[in-house]
């Protein structure tokens, strides 16, 4: 009875929001399609950054290479 109910709850809002559901698909797909190639592309920028960061302890290495030359 429970997913008959379910069911006839969103043949309701289906048929009482037509009109609303075409204009935020529409609008939904537009926005979508710009925007996820827009973040990916910073994504890989960010990325790029990011990988830097672990260069930081690098410098630490040379450090620990100046005490061994020093021995």
């Amino acid at each position: 009875d429970a997913t008959q109910n379910v069911d006839v709850v969103q043949g309701e809002a289906e048929t009482e929001a037509p009109t609303p559901a075409p204009t935020t698909v529409t609008d939904a797909p537009a926005t979508e399609a710009p925007v996820a190639p827009a973040t990916e592309a910073p994504i890989t920028e960010t990325e790029a950054p990011v990988t830097p960061a672990p260069t930081t302890p690098t410098p630490e290495t040379p450090v620990q290479a100046d005490c061994q030359s020093n021995f």
